[in-house]
């Protein structure tokens, strides 16, 4: 499951490369990614402990991979509004569809792993939420009142959905910073310190 998700994220990168040239943009570079240092720091903001390896075994990854995909798919349903070119809009809602069947996934392993990834889950939800810092945006674990929640919703049933600003805080680890989390330089290209 793991390598599936890793391969459409791969062509999910080289769609929107392709897209972007066929449109005559040029992609911006890859930033730097940071991935060890960033969950420790979520594992000790959630109250996970000193130190996460999000390598160490298939709870942790399957916590990692979840987290970036629940942040994903907010991020695209939040970009939904920005977007005018109709090929730009078909693609983009196509990679949001897999981002939710990835997070479906993630959320069911999950919740099959047992307490402490139900537990995690929900605490990291929770970081995310104080991290947005919208009140509408209540994320949320695997488990709501005892009960499995695969499938995280607003009051109507719909997805979450975040602005760049909300997504750049969570992925910067602080509110309106400009870098650091899992882009320690920041990203590249003009989101790079969104304030909107």
């Amino acid at each position: 499951m793991f390598e599936e998700i890793a391969f459409n994220e791969y062509r999910h990168v080289r769609f929107i490369r392709e897209t972007l040239l066929s449109l005559g943009v040029e992609p911006v570079a890859r930033p730097e990614v940071d991935l060890f240092n960033s969950f420790n720091a979520i594992a000790q903001a959630a109250g996970l402990g000193p130190s996460f390896d999000p390598f160490a075994n298939q709870t942790n990854f399957a916590l990692a991979a979840e987290n970036f995909e629940s942040v994903g798919v907010t991020a695209y349903a939040g970009a939904s509004p920005l977007l005018t070119n109709k090929q730009v809009i078909l693609g983009s809602a196509r990679i949001l569809a897999i981002e939710a069947y990835h997070s479906g996934i993630l959320r069911l392993l999950e919740y099959q792993s047992g307490s402490f990834a139900q537990t995690a889950s929900d605490d990291i939800a929770a970081l995310r939420t104080k991290l947005d810092g919208n009140p509408a945006n209540v994320d949320q674990g695997v488990l709501v009142g005892g009960h499995p929640n695969l499938t995280p919703t607003d009051p109507n049933g719909l997805a979450l959905s975040r602005t760049t600003r909300e997504v750049l805080d969570i992925d910067y680890g602080a509110p309106y910073a400009a870098k650091g989390g899992f882009f320690p330089n920041g990203l590249n290209g003009v989101i790079k310190s969104c304030w909107g």
